[in-house]
Parts: structure tokens; C-alpha cells; sequence
């Protein structure tokens, strides 16, 4: 991968990370300020869900944090390695956790008789959210079966050259 594509891949994770800092800090508080004010007989879903929506989004940061780990291994040369495969299982996890996380939200919008599930624009959102995520991970496991194989193979030439 050029040095340049991996350069502007860094920019681009960098800007998601502000921006879900900035969603995490600023915009779901306020939105669970403005759902509690509005909707006053489920304020005490305000505290459990605002953790569980900023934790969901952590989940998001660390995936993009492994995916810059591994873009720096690129760049240095040293992917086809057991370090990128343990970046690999991090991404994996936080996806994991990430998916986990919306399909507990959805849990307790679901079985809560007041919020009626959220409304359809949250559920839909929170459905797709989860079918993203275990696309997600099943891609990426696929893509560290890959990368194992490719490891060995490196790992069997370099034996195969020393002979």
C-alpha cells in the first residue's frame, strides 16, 4: 500500500475519532437532556442508555484505533506478522462489544412497555447497526483466516530460501 494512501486513511480515522469524541461529549448528553424533558415517564432510561450508547460508540473508537495500528504496520512492512494478527483479534473484540452493545439497547427499548421500542426510525437504525456489525465481524474474521495463511506462507518461503 503507498505510503500516501495510508497517510490519507490516517486523516480519515482521525476525523471519525474526533467526531465521535464530539458525539460522545457533546450531542448524546444533550439528546438524552432533550428525550428526558420530552419524555418524562421513561427519564429513568436516561442514565442507562447514555452509558450504553457512549460505551457502543468506545467500541467504534477502538475498532478505528486497530485499524490505524494495522495500517501503520503496512506502512513499516511488518503486516504479514503475529502482531497484526493480534490487531486483528482486538478489532474483532471491539467489534464484538460494539454489536453487543446495540443489541442490549435494542433489549431494553424492546422490553420496556413505554418506549414502544423507540419508534421505528430507532429500531430500524439500531437493526441495521447490528447486521453492519456482524457483517463487520465476519468479514474481518474471514480477513485474519486469510492473513494467518499468508503468514505461514511468508513463514515457509523464508525456510524453503535458507535451505
Amino acid at each position: 500500500m503507498r505510503s500516501e494512501t495510508i497517510t490519507e486513511l490516517k486523516v480519515l480515522i482521525g476525523a471519525m475519532l474526533a467526531v465521535a469524541v464530539a458525539v460522545q461529549a457533546v450531542v448524546l448528553p444533550m439528546l438524552a437532556a432533550e428525550a428526558e424533558a420530552s419524555f418524562p415517564e421513561v427519564a429513568y432510561l436516561r442514565a442507562p442508555l447514555t452509558v450504553l450508547a457512549v460505551l457502543a460508540i468506545a467500541c467504534g473508537e477502538a475498532a478505528l484505533l486497530c485499524i490505524w495500528r494495522l495500517l501503520s504496520l503496512a506502512r513499516h512492512g511488518t503486516f504479514l506478522t503475529n502482531r497484526s494478527v493480534r490487531w486483528v483479534d482486538a478489532l474483532i473484540l471491539s467489534l464484538v462489544a460494539g454489536t453487543g452493545m446495540l443489541a442490549v439497547i435494542s433489549g431494553i427499548l424492546t422490553r420496556d412497555p413505554q418506549t414502544g421500542g423507540g419508534g421505528p426510525a430507532v429500531g430500524l437504525g439500531l437493526m441495521a447497526g447490528m447486521f453492519l456489525g456482524v457483517a463487520a465481524i465476519l468479514g474481518t474474521a474471514v480477513w485474519r483466516s486469510r492473513l494467518q495463511q499468508s503468514i505461514g506462507g511468508a513463514a515457509t518461503q523464508q525456510r524453503s530460501a535458507r535451505l
